[in-house]
């Protein structure tokens, strides 16, 4: 499953300094700032279970009952901001 985290980005250019040109890039991540946990593969590369089977809290381990548990988990990155600027000679 893959999950998708809206960002923002705007760029502004001005050529203030003649002949070269100032860029200013401001980017903003996860820009509803999602916590929520994340069960299953992480960003699709590591191809573990979703879920696991454990023994039910108490019982033998040779019984067949089982309770399913979540697998692998993340958290998402908490809102992040960058501003960078690029001179052009």
């Amino acid at each position: 499953m893959t999950y998708h985290l809206p960002e923002y980005i705007t760029r502004n250019t001005t050529r203030r300094i003649a002949p070269k040109t100032l860029q200013f890039d401001f980017n903003i991540d996860n820009l509803a700032n999602n916590r929520e946990v994340v069960y299953g593969n992480i960003n699709d590369v590591v191809q573990t279970s979703n879920t696991y089977f454990r023994p039910r809290v108490g019982e033998d381990i040779s019984s067949p009952a089982r309770r399913t548990v979540p697998g692998t988990f993340s958290y998402n990155a908490p809102r992040g901001y960058t501003l960078s600027a690029k001179l052009n000679f």
